[in-house]
């Protein structure tokens, strides 16, 4: 119910993503994604509730919201009615939601029971919800939109007891049966799996309408006509049964389709958001050259660039290297391995400015092979010290025999 469940944070993910943040973004989606559905399963339910106590055509009931729904959307946002079907879709999407998030951190993913755990908490969780809350806006459309003393008439059990019995089975054909429609979809070779999950959360609760929209009508017909015998009221049913499911197959298409994909494609982007919000990408930028050698072999998922090119002598860099800004859910030993790497980079990098720094302060005229010899730090062999000063003296640096002073 409410979509496919989302992809599993990691560990280190959810040590740095508060489980608060993940059931806000869930319960966000859900009510959102309800909204957007609403203004149709409201149409319908009225319709068919309207019909069923015979104050209009189901046709006509219909139009008529359709007309509301494109020419006074501001009216409907108004709308208890409307207001009422967004906090039972919202509901069920966001228990949906957060059963997921909760399981997700607290059961280990590889105990074979875990899957068990979850789809068992779902289950109960959503109908536990939606049956409640379905309940309770079923009720309450039978007073505002019956006949006669509808709004002050007592709900019989029995109505009660057939909106349970309807909920139980869409529930449970909203998890047990799109897995073997998908399953069936994709063995076919017609679709591949995601196009078959997705027709198979539509297939599913539309053809399961075959046997919910009866009991629904004889529900409605307990309420409506208390006095009529048990034979008339299914007959009473009988005749608004094709109509009927015709329109709830489309209200369920928009309560699965609309909404159910709707809540799946605003979490799968919330949860994104707030992962790339609390986890960040962490890559530093390098400059246009390429990465040397030193930095070969650095895992891409670490997120960190070395941006350290070598100058033809193989000494200074040209450019900058990036400081290293780890991921708090990247991977610990990859991150360490890089910051060893940069480390090494600042290191060789440093000792190279420092080498340079003490070359350059002396300028020494090429064209004298003596002093030539002094920028590198070392008197010609077959000379003086007092020759070798006279001659650096002459082209003005500074002499062996001042370094030794």
């Amino acid at each position: 119910m409410g979509g496919k469940t989302a992809p599993r944070r990691s560990a280190a993910e959810a040590a740095a993503i508060p489980i608060g943040t993940d059931l806000a973004v869930g319960f966000g989606a859900g009510f959102t994604a309800a909204f957007c559905a609403a203004p149709f399963i409201m149409t319908v339910d009225k319709a068919v509730t309207q019909a069923s106590a015979g104050t209009t055509s189901l046709w006509a009931a219909l139009g008529m919201g359709l007309k509301e729904i494109v020419l006074r959307p501001h009216h409907l946002v108004r709308n208890p009615a409307l207001l009422l079907v967004s906090s039972v879709y919202g509901l069920t999407y966001a228990t949906a939601n957060s059963i997921d998030t909760i399981c997700e951190r607290m059961l280990n993913p590889k105990a074979p029971s875990s899957a068990t755990i979850q789809g068992g908490a779902k289950l109960f969780g959503t109908t536990a919800v939606n049956m409640g809350a379905g309940i309770t806006k079923d009720a309450l459309f039978a007073r505002w939109f019956g006949a006669g003393d509808s709004a002050t008439r007592t709900m019989p059990r029995a109505t009660f007891g057939l909106f349970a019995v309807r909920d139980t089975l869409t529930i449970a054909a909203a998890f047990t049966v799109p897995p073997l429609v998908a399953s069936a979809l994709v063995s076919s070779g017609k679709m591949d799996e995601k196009r078959a999950a997705d027709a198979a959360q539509l297939i599913s609760p539309m053809g399961m309408q075959l046997i919910c929209t009866p009991i629904h009508l004889m529900a409605l017909e307990m309420f409506n006509k208390p006095d009529s015998s048990t034979g008339e009221k299914v007959r009473s049913a009988a005749r608004m049964f094709p109509q009927s499911t015709i329109a709830r197959m489309g209200r369920f298409c928009a309560a699965y389709g609309i909404g159910g994909l709707l809540n799946t494609a605003l979490l799968f982007r919330g949860r994104d958001a707030v992962k790339q919000l609390y986890c960040g990408d962490a890559i530093v930028a390098a400059e246009t050259d390429a990465p040397p050698p030193l930095a070969a072999g650095f895992p891409a998922s670490s997120h960190v660039i070395v941006a350290a090119v070598q100058s033809a002598d193989g000494a200074t860099p040209k450019a900058a290297v990036g400081a290293p800004q780890p991921s708090p859910c990247g991977d610990l030993q990859e991150v360490t391995h890089a910051m060893t790497v940069v480390a090494d980079a600042l290191a060789r990098a440093g000792a190279a400015s420092q080498h340079h720094a003490r070359t350059d302060e002396a300028v020494v005229d090429p064209s004298d092979d003596d002093c030539a010899l002094l920028h590198g730090g070392h008197a010609h062999p077959s000379r003086s010290l007092a020759e070798m000063d006279e001659r650096c003296a002459a082209a003005a640096v500074p002499s062996p025999s001042a370094g030794a002073a």
